[in-house]
């Protein structure tokens, strides 16, 4: 990925010498483009007034990842970004997946329990649990008003199991 990365910021400057960066050079680079990236969408959230999540599980090279998008809804528009893929090393329940996304989302808005509206899951049980569940655990953070949306391909597929 780090290579990747070079590869496109060397076609983008025109810089050849880039290629011959150091790995913890390239590492620098794109943790700076990170900070860019989160600080762009600390600052979309601050200038809309609402905002959304979608999570899903994906597992690539054996490793189980949580994505997490946020949809902001600023300049009379929804956007779509993907906010992290955090590594799950250990088990998925709906708290231990909920303080990951919690803890990502207080570096980027403080006050993100106010703005948040709804959250779009797919339909495990770690994700749609009345009691358990992570949608359960933001909309009892979350104002009033909040929703839970969940992917109907994989409910069919959960009662066709």
């Amino acid at each position: 990925m780090a290579a990747r990365f070079l590869h496109m910021m060397k076609e983008l400057t025109g810089l050849a010498s880039i290629m011959s960066a150091s790995e913890g050079k390239i590492t620098s680079y794109i943790w700076y483009v990170c900070a860019l990236n989160l600080q762009k969408i600390s600052e979309m959230l601050a200038s809309g007034w609402t905002f959304s999540l979608a999570m899903d599980m994906s597992t690539r090279i054996s490793t189980s990842y949580l994505d997490i998008h946020i949809r902001p809804f600023a300049c009379s528009a929804i956007d779509n970004f993907r906010l992290l893929a955090i590594p799950m090393f250990s088990s998925h329940t709906g708290e231990y997946i909920f303080l990951h996304s919690e803890r990502a989302l207080d570096v980027i808005r403080l006050n993100w329990r106010d703005l948040i509206i709804s959250i779009s899951a797919y339909g495990e049980r770690e994700m749609t649990g009345r009691a358990q569940g992570v949608a359960t655990r933001f909309e009892r953070v979350a104002d009033p008003g909040f929703f839970r949306l969940w992917c109907g391909l994989h409910q069919l597929d959960i009662v066709l199991k």
